[in-house]
């Protein structure tokens, strides 16, 4: 409702306000630093008093690996976390899809 966007909309422009900043070790526990889902994630459960919640996940072993390559921490520490992946957002049932943006890494 336009309650909740209010509150949505006004956690946003405050985390912004703080710079933020992205939080390369996908840690939850956290508001310091945030990655993009996480922060969707942190802004709808708390402006809708959880009525919106996205659950979380641990990633696979070949998930695990593959982030490993990319991220400062092991593929054993990343199985352990839990990370907010963006089809939870989009395919959240009390969610609607807002902008849909196909990257080709090839242009």
């Amino acid at each position: 409702d336009s309650a909740e966007l209010r509150k949505l909309k006004t956690a946003v422009f405050n985390w912004y306000e703080k710079g933020v900043k992205f939080d390369s070790v996908f840690n939850l526990q956290t508001d310091d630093r945030m990655y993009c889902s996480e922060m969707v994630k942190k802004g709808l459960e708390r402006s809708t008093n959880n009525r919106i919640s996205v659950p979380t996940v641990h990633p696979t072993a070949n998930e695990a690996i593959f982030a490993a390559t990319r991220l400062p921490l092991s593929a054993a520490a990343i199985q352990k976390l839990d990370i907010v992946p963006i089809d939870h957002l989009y395919m959240n049932p009390a969610c609607r899809l807002v902008q849909r943006y196909e990257f080709n890494p090839a242009k």
